[in-house]
């Protein structure tokens, strides 16, 4: 057991994904599975340790078990790399969660983990609510697009770890150069990041090529509520709006006025508070 920044005990749960993968999430809160299960995948960038911010205000309610994808933290990874792999890697631990617990799993995801989460609902019946925080449904490969990407792949070969993440924010999602200074003042925060780059482009060109059918989510039939930021950039905003939350039946939306696409970390309460709202609806 260890312990976290918020002084609450983590322990490990493993999860062997189809490929042979081994999946590590941290787990928070009760482990027995009296409370209900939050499955909580993170996006690019990132590792479980995301979701250390809001902790003290889920861990009474829930059993939380924090995803770090592959390519992270103690999870592995394989030769191999797609989306693909990423969704049955999530569908592996939602049903290695029911199996343990004997619950169904509320599934929340952040970013490309959302994409996850959206993907994964569509391979197994035990989820029981999606949370879903601004999935980046594709912006397309454009030329600039292209050698933005070439530039991380680069800076990764050459273990430049600060520039893929510099790279990533103000060249590919568009944050403002203040915000993202901001952002690299949280010495914790940062260094997460920095830790993750060798998997940042490669996750950029999976989200950036892959094709969403908006029809294939109809079948989706659990409550769905999207989590949008009123200051988030032009495509996230376009693609919460008028792709994943029209392509659900029945999906609620909330959105954040003063929030952009970090409120998990920056705002850990009104995340919380949000996702609570949800699970007690």
């Amino acid at each position: 057991m260890l312990k976290n920044i918020n002084n609450i005990s983590l322990s490990t749960f493993e999860t062997f994904s189809p490929d042979g993968v081994r999946i590590i999430c941290r787990v928070a809160g009760d482990p027995t599975g009296n409370k209900p299960p939050l499955v909580l995948v993170h996006g690019t960038g990132n590792d479980h340790s995301m979701y250390l911010r809001p902790l003290d205000y889920l861990a009474p309610h829930f059993s939380l078990y924090m995803v770090n994808r592959r390519g992270r933290g103690q999870s592995g990874d394989g030769e191999d790399y797609s989306l693909e792999r990423e969704i049955a890697d999530i569908t592996a631990v939602v049903e290695n969660v029911v199996a343990h617990t004997g619950r169904p799993v509320t599934l929340v995801g952040h970013s490309f983990g959302a994409v996850c989460c959206l993907e994964t609902a569509l391979r197994t019946g035990n989820i029981d609510r999606l949370f879903l925080y601004e999935p980046p449904l594709p912006p397309g490969m454009s030329a600039r697009r292209r050698a933005v990407l070439d530039d991380m792949y680069r800076r990764v070969a050459e273990n430049d770890r600060d520039g893929v993440v510099m790279v990533q924010l103000s060249q590919w999602s568009g944050i403002r150069e203040k915000s993202v200074l901001r952002l690299r003042e949280d010495a914790e925060d940062w260094a997460s990041r920095m830790a993750t780059a060798h998997t940042i482009p490669r996750e950029l060109e999976a989200i950036a090529t892959y094709r969403f059918v908006p029809e294939r989510f109809a079948a989706i039939d659990v409550p769905t509520r999207f989590l949008l930021g009123g200051r988030s950039s032009e495509m996230l905003r376009t693609a919460t709006l008028e792709k994943a939350h029209p392509a659900v039946a029945g999906s609620s939306i909330v959105e954040m006025a003063t929030q952009a696409h970090a409120a998990v970390t920056v705002a850990p309460r009104l995340f919380a508070n949000h996702l609570l709202e949800f699970c007690r609806a």
